[in-house]
Parts: structure tokens; C-alpha cells; sequence
């Protein structure tokens, strides 16, 4: 069984931020860097939704 990865949180801005900019599809950004399609798609979605204070 693999072991699970663990990402460091500047990883994970860095691919949400790159998915907020649209320069790539979902399916290229999770290829590029080596994450599951979904859970790209899933960390995209509560910085998308966030309210502006």
C-alpha cells in the first residue's frame, strides 16, 4: 500500500492559486504537479467561494 503524500501548505496555494487563474485546465495543473484531479478541484472551490471582508 502506498503511504499517503502530505503537502505543505505553500504547495497547496501555489496549485490553488494557479487553478483560480485559469491559465491551465484542472487536468493539466494535476498533472503538472502530481495531485489527483479532484483534489484540486476540491481545494479550489472554498477559495473561489470565500466571502470578501
Amino acid at each position: 500500500m502506498k503511504k499517503r503524500k502530505n503537502h505543505s501548505p505553500d504547495f497547496k496555494a501555489k496549485v490553488v492559486l494557479e487553478a483560480i487563474r485559469k491559465e491551465m485546465t484542472l487536468a493539466k495543473l494535476s498533472k503538472k504537479y502530481g495531485v489527483h484531479l479532484l483534489r484540486a478541484t476540491h481545494a479550489k472551490l472554498p477559495a473561489t467561494h470565500a466571502k470578501h471582508v
